[in-house]
């Protein structure tokens, strides 16, 4: 499987766990940089995304970045703008990607922020794993969902838990 068509297979699973894109018009373009794999604006309201150059030539690599990549094509934000939750998402998606459809266990990550941000993911998706689609019934944007919003859709998630996850991903600590 090319990585176009990765790129449709896990749009699909991301669309049924995580709800539809707010623009679904095209499958956006796959490029490779020198960078880290990120989702960028084309133009104003068009998207795309960048692989490592190492998933040239590591499929499996490619197909982590990707299946991570996914969950911000769902409703793409500037960078500085994603939150703790949807890089929790994009975290805890990719991994269950790998194992449920490639059958590979996947490390954890090294980077401390994006482990911290499935923590959260997984601690508040675990006995509701439909609170996602819920949410972004109220709010489209995941990275718009707040503390506040979480809180007020399942009161019994304590606000030490709603917080972080509504938080800006660049305030977790990589200590």
């Amino acid at each position: 499987m090319n990585y176009e068509e990765r790129l449709k297979h896990t749009l699909k699973l991301a669309e049924a766990r995580f709800g539809r894109r707010v623009d679904n018009d095209r499958i956006p373009s796959i490029t490779f940089h020198p960078g880290p794999a990120q989702v960028f604006f084309v133009s104003q309201s068009r998207v795309a995304v960048r692989l490592s150059l190492a998933c040239q030539f590591d499929y499996l690599l490619g197909c982590y970045q990707l299946a991570h990549e996914t969950i911000h094509l769902l409703s793409p934000v500037d960078g500085g703008r994603v939150t703790a939750l949807e890089e929790g998402l994009a975290t805890l998606f990719s991994h269950d990607y790998l194992r449920e459809n490639i059958d590979i266990d996947w490390s954890p990550p090294t980077d401390r922020r994006y482990a911290q941000a499935m923590l959260l993911a997984e601690r508040f998706l675990g006995p509701r794993p439909d609170a996602i689609l819920r949410l972004r019934e109220q709010e489209p944007v995941i990275s718009s969902i707040t503390a506040d919003l979480i809180h007020q859709a399942y009161p019994e998630v304590p606000m030490s838990l709603c917080l972080p996850l509504g938080s800006p991903f660049c305030t977790l600590h990589n200590a």
